[in-house]
């Protein structure tokens, strides 16, 4: 099961991987991506860390063990 996102964090995951962040080079950095949320680069911070977090496990999960998923 997917891990449950709050609204800000779905928001911040979307826009990260919209706008390239994880691409590399990434296309884009915080400090822009928080001024498209309307919120502080550190809230922003927050919100897509708490995401990466809550996602990290299950990728890694599928990764190390695919025979499982």
């Amino acid at each position: 099961a997917l891990p449950s996102l709050s609204p800000s964090q779905q928001k911040a995951l979307e826009l990260a991987h919209l706008h390239g962040y994880y691409t590399f080079p990434r296309k884009i950095n915080l400090g822009k991506l928080s001024k498209i949320a309307n919120v502080r680069v550190a809230t922003f911070r927050e919100h897509l860390r708490k995401a990466e977090n809550k996602l990290m496990p299950l990728l890694t999960q599928r990764i190390w063990k695919p025979e499982e998923s």
